[in-house]
């Protein structure tokens, strides 16, 4: 039978703990603002590709398979710097978490040394989702939604309003991503920031964090749906004041000075990099909580007491006590237990 009372409750319930999410991320930033650098440094990356084509500084070859492998190219810059930065912001959680303050160039370095090797293939995957995905989007939208493709570029002269306007999105010549596209990219982003941990923290080589991931996901929809409500809402949040600024700008006879358009840019990244930093937070925590959940578990069973259920373990969050590093120096579970039953 349909169960629409139920259907309600776990959405309310989906919907408080995105809000407490966004609460407790919010909180964390607070106390450690440094933890943001490395994604406003990915922001960067962002923002000189999406200048560098838009104002066709270079100039993509028309045949397929070089326009091909120079669109791969461009997604995979964006990729790992998002994965990279990340990973930064992942090691500066294990200083804090371990007692130490943070130090943002010792995680980088000690990032870069260890992980970028390790990076690439998730990075190289993600790009060519993201790439397929984007085709599939601009194709739909040509075909069913009456929109034009995305124009290559323009060749107008850059300026801080040129420049504000586009990475604010308020210029896209009438192009609108397919709402379905843009979920599964949202959801991509969400499952690759859920690999992350399992790469610094605990070692994994891509493919074992990338299955561990997928376990971790397949054993708690409800708390992916939270993150995914979060992530949709701190955008939606953010867009806001941008929204209400472009509204008046374009009533507004005239032009605003520069130093208007740079405060946009500005904000731009702080929005942006906001977002990804909550999803990110919640990606990590869910990850610390499957791990100690598993680790208890694999105690019970070897104790041949019941499994608990997941919602069973407390979850950790970075403003305890719980440490990232205790992770690493665990043993780690050769299998996930499943709960409601003795071990054999």
């Amino acid at each position: 039978m349909f169960d629409l009372q139920g259907m309600i409750d776990k959405a309310s319930e989906a919907i408080e703990d995105a809000v407490g999410l966004i609460g407790h991320a919010l909180t964390l930033f607070y106390r450690y603002p440094l933890l943001i650098v490395p994604l406003a440094g990915s922001w960067c990356v962002y923002a000189l590709i999406v200048l560098v084509m838009e104002f066709q500084v270079i100039t993509i070859s028309p045949i397929f398979p070089w326009f091909l492998l120079q669109a791969l190219l461009i997604y995979f810059l964006l990729t790992f710097s998002v994965s990279m930065a990340s990973l930064v912001s992942l090691a500066m959680l294990r200083q804090v978490e371990s007692g130490h303050s943070i130090k943002l160039f010792s995680a980088i370095g000690a990032t870069l040394q260890r992980q970028t090797v390790r990076v690439v293939p998730i990075a190289l995957i993600w790009a060519l989702l993201w790439l397929a995905l984007s085709a599939i989007s601009a194709v739909l939208s040509a075909l069913f939604g009456g929109k034009s493709l995305p124009d290559s570029g323009r060749s107008e002269e850059i300026s801080f309003e040129a420049a504000a306007k586009t990475l604010a999105g308020s210029d896209q010549n009438g192009y609108r991503e397919n709402d379905s596209i843009t979920a599964m990219k949202a959801g991509l982003r969400l499952f690759v920031f859920l690999v992350l941990p399992g790469i610094i923290w605990t070692n994994r080589k891509p493919i074992e964090a990338v299955k561990h991931a997928y376990r971790i996901a397949m054993d708690d929809w409800g708390a992916m749906a939270s993150e995914f409500i979060a992530s949709e809402f701190m955008a939606l949040a953010t867009s806001i004041p941008l929204a209400l600024f472009f509204i008046v700008a374009n009533s507004f006879q005239g032009t605003f000075p520069d130093f208007v358009w740079i405060i946009v840019i500005v904000y731009c990244a702080a929005a942006w990099s906001i977002t990804i930093y909550v999803e990110q937070i919640f990606a990590a925590e869910l990850f610390l909580w499957h791990h100690r959940w598993a680790a208890e578990n694999a105690a019970r069973a070897g104790r041949n007491e019941f499994l608990l259920p997941l919602q069973a373990s407390p979850k950790p969050t970075f403003l305890e006590s719980y440490s990232p590093r205790k992770i690493v120096q665990a043993p780690e579970p050769k299998s996930t237990p499943r709960s409601g039953r003795r071990s054999r």
